[in-house]
């Protein structure tokens, strides 16, 4: 977790982070299996699984969202990539042989390893390599597919391909957050 924390200083500092540490996103970050959620003010829906469980999340999908579905959908589908190649590998692989030898001997991460990988950390969302995991994602956290499925890739054969595959489909989950919870995460992240 350090090493994601000090991605994260890195991140706020290059990219600028909002929300801070909301109760809602707390709650949120519980319910989908994730350390934390971090919301960076990139635009767009950017979306980054940092080592220790942090995934960090472009403030798009907090502020032009109606609810926390599709948030929640990115967070899943990252947790997923995350679970299948760990962030960590890729903070190594980012470094030269000096900072994974000193990450591997000491424990510690040079700045400079740090710096270069977290400025190629935040992209856009893509779409899920492993649908079948992240779809198998959706149905043990209880959230709906079609909110992240239509932000992902909007209607069209791919968008109806995956909603029938969907494990919940037809399902009434319980909610995610109460309502006045998610107007107040946009009120706190759109500052």
């Amino acid at each position: 977790q350090s090493i994601g924390r000090m991605v994260l200083g890195e991140l706020s500092r290059t990219h600028g982070l909002t929300c801070g540490d909301a109760p809602a996103l707390r709650q949120l970050a519980r319910r989908l299996g994730v350390e934390r959620i971090a919301v960076t003010k990139a635009e767009g829906p950017v979306m980054a699984a940092l080592p220790g469980g942090i995934i960090l999340a472009g403030n798009d999908l907090i502020i032009k969202e109606d609810d926390p579905f599709v948030l929640s959908g990115y967070v899943l589908a990252e947790r997923v990539g995350a679970e299948r190649q760990p962030p960590l590998l890729d903070v190594l692989m980012s470094g030269c042989v000096r900072a994974r030898f000193v990450l591997l001997t000491r424990g510690e991460l040079p700045l400079a390893a740090i710096q270069s990988y977290a400025g190629n950390i935040v992209r856009p969302a893509g779409i899920p390599q492993d649908t079948d995991a992240v779809l198998n994602a959706f149905g043990l956290a209880e959230v709906p597919v079609a909110p992240y499925a239509m932000r992902l890739m909007g209607p069209g054969e791919a968008f109806d391909a995956l909603l029938a595959r969907d494990p919940g489909q037809g399902q009434v989950y319980p909610a995610l957050l109460a309502d006045r919870d998610w107007v107040s995460l946009q009120e706190q992240c759109g500052g």
